[in-house]
């Protein structure tokens, strides 16, 4: 059972705030140029003098609160349509005052690198950068944040969109509330929490992971490392030296030679570090609730490939948790289903299909949606692990968005897999969103796929398209029984529906994972 925000603020405010307070003051996430949530009601709390009255005024709107005992207050401005700009006021015995605030969609934007990259890095990027220039869009980045229990507070300030403010920006953020704000015609509002080569169970409450035993595991290697950081620590400084000395003369002789710089030496992993389970979420989450949004886009999952089965339970477990964190039911999920991939060294197993199939698991949960993007793995380089097509991720995201949250009648995906039918030596696979269904390049045969029979080995099949299903052939194989698609860290399937989009990845067997036992 996880417990409720409201629990946590009664505990750890009451350790982390100082019960007296001087000045009216708001969460950081309130700033200039920030946007507002339309057509859902408005939280807005802080810190006062306890005992202090303060209202907050808004928008022809009014509303008081008392701070209390530990200098708290929370009040809700009621629910308003897309608007502004507006001034926001908190007045006690001084005030506070935020401008140029808009009222429209706000959503918020999670997870590791490939959610982190910048929009400065991706293709074409010397044509989208200058025309980065949308006034309506405001963009709010968090920054890099750890904490050993749930804070009060994080360093938040909103800009509005800019080819200078875009830059760094998440560029899977921006090309999806561009898509938005081409769709919707108002404010957009954009909250970029992401950290390159995180875990997700940095991300999760620590209730989350105390939810469930398999986790125990995780928690346990961590308080490991904890009692073995003091000495770590003490060898790393006392080898500092050396290590330095030998850094220099690697990199003076890299650069001589016009080859990369290795990285410098880095100290243990220890307090502090973005591997402690729940860390980031009590640090850099925990303060963003209950600021309300319309949904959440999460883009992680490259870092939990070595144990990918146990993803299917800790996504899930994130979800419900966020969930319970904002309070507002079943908020809107997005789930960005990672990209093809081969990761240096080659492996002889598809972790990464086993990570997107634990991905697609979470979708048993309500109101969740997927953006599949097993197609824009990058083509000349099948190890890098961030390729710079976040353009069409944007795209696919938002699509999800307009059917998920807004309920507008689009296609937002690929065909999905519904049922097979065995026939001698071939396997009709029937699919939903299939009107249209083609390949990508126009050619007859479809590739992607494999079948396998009562050895359970797989052979590569060729499909031919009939109306809404494929019709499989393998050479050698007489009695087929179980197909998959796409299940490769690099996988290159042609299928696709009339709307451009790609199939999903699936398996019908239930053989063994390799990361089954993996904690």
């Amino acid at each position: 059972m996880l417990i409720s925000k409201s629990y946590l603020l009664g505990v750890f405010l009451l350790i982390s705030v100082s019960p007296l307070f001087g000045h009216v003051a708001l969460p950081a996430i309130f700033s200039d140029h920030m946007v507002l949530q339309r057509q859902m009601k408005i939280p807005v709390w802080g810190t006062a003098a306890p005992g202090e009255r303060v209202t907050v005024a808004f928008n022809d709107q009014r509303s008081d609160a008392v701070a209390d005992a530990n200098g708290l207050w929370k009040v809700t401005l009621p629910a308003m349509e897309a608007g502004g700009p507006y001034v926001l006021t908190a007045t006690g015995n001084d005030a506070v005052t935020i401008n140029d605030v808009l009222i429209g969609e706000v959503w918020l934007f999670s997870g590791q690198s490939n959610m982190e990259w910048g929009t400065g890095y991706v293709v074409n990027h010397e044509q989208e950068i200058p025309a980065a220039n949308y006034p309506q869009i405001r963009l709010c980045q968090i920054p890099h944040t750890v904490k050993d229990q749930p804070a009060t507070d994080v360093a938040a300030s909103w800009a509005p969109c800019t080819p200078d403010s875009v830059f760094k920006f998440s560029a899977v953020a921006y090309f999806t509330g561009r898509e938005l704000y081409k769709k919707l015609n108002v404010p957009i509002g954009l909250i970029q929490v992401s950290w390159s080569g995180t875990n997700i169970e940095g991300w999760m409450p620590g209730e989350a992971l105390q939810s469930d035993p398999d986790f125990k595991p995780l928690q346990d290697r961590w308080s490991k490392v904890l009692q073995a950081y003091p000495q770590a620590k003490a060898d790393f400084d006392a080898k500092l030296p050396d290590l330095t000395k030998t850094w220099q003369e690697a990199s003076d002789k890299a650069k001589a030679e016009g080859k990369p710089i290795p990285p410098e030496p880095k100290p243990p992993e220890g307090p502090g570090s973005r591997y402690s389970p729940a860390g980031i979420f009590d640090g850099a989450v925990f303060p963003l609730a209950p600021f309300a949004l319309r949904g959440i886009v999460w883009y992680q999952g490259e870092n939990n490939t070595a144990w990918a089965f146990l993803y299917r339970k800790e996504l899930k477990a994130l979800i419900t948790g966020w969930r319970q964190l904002w309070d507002e039911g079943d908020l809107p999920f997005i789930i960005i289903q990672l990209p093809s991939a081969s990761p240096l060294p080659p492996t002889t197993t598809s972790r990464w299909a086993e990570l997107r199939e634990s991905q697609f698991k979470a979708l048993d949960l309500p109101n969740t949606g997927m953006a599949v993007t097993i197609d824009l793995g990058d083509p000349l380089h099948h190890e890098n692990l961030h390729p710079k097509n976040k353009q069409d991720v944007g795209l696919r995201t938002a699509l999800v968005a307009e059917k998920l949250a807004y309920g507008m009648d689009v296609i937002a995906s690929g065909p999905v897999f519904k049922t097979t039918t065995n026939a001698g030596d071939s396997i009709r696979v029937q699919f939903d969103n299939a009107d249209g269904l083609k390949t990508k390049d126009g050619s007859a045969a479809v590739t992607g796929f494999e079948m396998a029979g009562d050895d359970k080995k797989y052979l590569p099949a060729v499909g031919t398209i009939d109306g809404d299903s494929i019709v499989l052939h393998a050479d050698g194989l007489q009695n087929p029984q179980t197909v998959r698609y796409d299940w490769a860290n690099y996988a290159e399937g042609n299928l696709y529906n009339g709307a451009g989009l790609p199939a999903r990845p699936f398996r019908t067997d239930d053989f063994p994972l390799e990361t089954v036992s993996a904690k």
